[in-house]
């Protein structure tokens, strides 16, 4: 039955006019816009055939930002088989854009690869290629600087402040760059703009709001009042009614709605819909 029904597929694809490609390699090329790099890779590494037919195709269409960094990693003669495969425009542009000792090396090694075979040049594409893929090809997909704010922008206060003077001692810049990238409740005043906060109150739930106003009271007050200030009148009277009727209220609560109110805020600003203001150097 399997015989008959594949016969039969073959028939009618036949009668269409159209062929397929005979080998394997030619298959996959076919099939790149269906099946995904991975399972395509991993075929290919099994059948021992190369990873990427063309690989200087694939380079030429990497950002410029890209393929810089590989002239300050490549001897003189391998980037000047890169240079030789890249479109004259983009040449001239990375000429431009590496120290002048290196650019004139990688120009006068131009003249000594005049010979080099084929298949060399090839697998340096291949090469180069995988490379570049290993680097781009990122498990995250953010950088370390983004992530350890995110992560501290969830902490609670006195653990964020320990780990920032742990960061600090260990490497005073990666802390620099942490704490620019850090949006937590005490930072609303300086980072979120007076015309944005009718907008963020509107996302957030009104019981939320006023504890977190009520608990910034005691460790917060300049945010309870910016955010009470940049409302209209008459909203702006009734979350003072409703924060003094709410009273005290307790510091894990007084928290949680803290870091619903600032997820809220990084929620608008990751879609656009606000802008933070960035602190200065």
């Amino acid at each position: 039955t399997l015989t008959a029904v594949v016969d039969e597929f073959l028939s009618e694809f036949a009668r269409t006019g159209l062929s397929f490609p005979t080998s394997l390699a030619a298959s996959l090329t076919l099939t790149e816009s269906s099946v995904s790099q991975t399972t395509s890779r991993d075929i290919r590494h099994k059948a021992g055939l190369s990873l990427h037919p063309d690989p200087w195709a694939k380079l030429q269409a990497k950002e410029l930002d890209e393929i810089l960094p590989l002239f300050s990693l490549e001897s003189a003669e391998v980037g000047a088989v890169i240079l030789s495969k890249l479109k004259a425009a983009t040449v001239a542009e990375i000429l431009g854009q590496i120290p002048g000792k290196k650019a004139r090396q990688l120009t006068y090694a131009l003249s000594l690869i005049n010979n080099v075979p084929t298949g060399i040049v090839q697998s340096i594409g291949q090469s180069i290629l995988e490379q570049l893929n290993t680097h781009t090809e990122r498990e995250f997909d953010s950088g370390p600087v983004d992530r350890a704010g995110e992560i501290l922008n969830f902490s609670a206060a006195a653990i964020r402040e320990n780990l920032l003077e742990g960061l600090q001692m260990a490497d005073a810049d990666f802390a620099q760059e942490v704490r620019k990238v850090i949006f937590n409740f005490a930072n609303i005043p300086e980072r979120l703009s007076p015309r944005d906060v009718p907008r963020v109150i509107r996302d957030i739930d009104a019981a939320d709001l006023i504890t977190a106003l009520v608990a910034a009271k005691l460790t917060d007050p300049e945010v309870g009042e910016f955010v009470v200030t940049n409302l209209s009148q008459r909203m702006a009277e009734q979350l003072r009614e409703e924060m003094d009727e709410k009273g005290d209220v307790k510091p894990t609560d007084g928290e949680a709605a803290m870091t619903t109110l600032v997820v809220a805020i990084r929620a608008l600003a990751d879609a656009g819909e606000i802008e933070l203001i960035m602190p200065e150097e």
